[in-house]
């Protein structure tokens, strides 16, 4: 599969002065003949905002992942489908019940995925991963490369590495998204670091909840395989 291109258009990191940065996470991934959003920030206003300075027309859109459960990740998914209500939807099952119903009185079509599957050609989902707060992954094997993109892993990344192992093995990892290290210790993030590259991760991109004291040792150790983007960077 061709790798696609990658634009953060939510993130409480700042890439584009021109763009309104705010706490949760949206990134769109972009083939020639797909767009899928990852995730969906807190927002719907700031999220259309973003997308129209980064001239993306929500109207193009055809599908939309949503990681779990949490405002700052699923926020801004009812302002896009009030601009396309036939916009494909995957989420998992263990989001809240009343959040289901509303999204299916919303939503044309809707995808509750039960376990780890190909929503899409090429295009994997780990299924619900348990955590205090349960969590899908996002998985695309390219040819030299397996690229996986986290929304907060808040099942952890050693959990999330072994699912993707299962769907797409032998191949190194891009991680891109939240890694949910913000407020660990350097010792405990150092260690992570250390798990990471043993795991085959050769390329990373830390978003959202990764942490600052995170986000400059990632950079330590990965240089210029490290991208510290922030909302309107583009990978």
């Amino acid at each position: 599969m061709l790798s696609p291109r990658l634009h953060i258009l939510y993130d409480n990191y700042s890439q584009d002065a021109r763009l309104t940065p705010d706490w949760g996470f949206a990134l769109l991934l972009e083939w020639p003949k797909l767009r899928l959003l990852f995730d969906s920030g807190a927002h719907g206003d700031i999220l259309l905002d973003n997308m129209k300075v980064m001239g993306i027309d929500p109207a193009t859109l055809d599908a939309a992942f949503i990681s779990h459960n949490h405002w700052d990740h699923q926020g801004g998914l009812d302002a896009l489908l009030e601009i396309k209500p036939e916009l494909e939807v995957f989420i998992h099952s263990r989001f809240a019940v009343s959040f289901v119903a509303d999204l299916q009185r919303k939503c044309e079509h809707l995808h509750i995925l039960e376990a780890a599957g190909e929503i899409l050609p090429g295009i994997f989902s780990s299924g619900p991963l348990e955590a205090a707060m349960p969590e899908q992954s996002l998985i695309i094997p390219l040819e030299n490369e397996t690229l996986l993109v986290t929304g907060c892993a808040h099942p952890g990344l050693e959990t999330i590495l072994d699912a993707v192992v299962s769907i797409a093995p032998d191949k190194p990892f891009r991680l891109v998204g939240g890694l949910h290290l913000k407020g660990l210790s350097r010792i405990r993030i150092q260690e992570t670091v250390k798990m990471l590259i043993s795991r085959g991760v050769h390329k990373i991109a830390p978003c959202h909840c990764s942490g600052d004291e995170a986000r400059g040792i990632l950079r330590e150790f990965w240089l210029d395989d490290c991208k510290l983007f922030g909302v309107g960077g583009r990978l």
